[in-house]
């Protein structure tokens, strides 16, 4: 399906080539916003493996703040 990841296809997808793929997917079937939706559950995911690691959240995300980053995915903010 995509020819261009053959050399590459034992190595992890990296999150912005993965987000890449699915924004171009998404263009191609006429879903604009199908990378946006993909990004959110991919950085949902990240958050829950990582036993809610807001740092690697940020990181992924290239956020500088927490409150972004959690409210990127849906997670309730509360500070302390």
């Amino acid at each position: 399906m995509f020819p261009e990841l053959e050399a590459s296809r034992n190595q992890p997808l990296s999150f912005k080539k993965f987000d890449e793929i699915v924004a171009k997917t998404g263009d191609q079937i006429g879903a604009p916003f199908c990378a946006d939706c993909a990004q959110r559950i991919g950085a949902y995911e990240l958050y829950q493996q990582t036993n809610q690691s807001v740092e690697a959240l940020m990181t992924v995300l290239d956020l500088p703040c927490e409150e972004n980053a959690l409210d990127f995915i849906g997670e309730e903010v509360t500070l302390l």
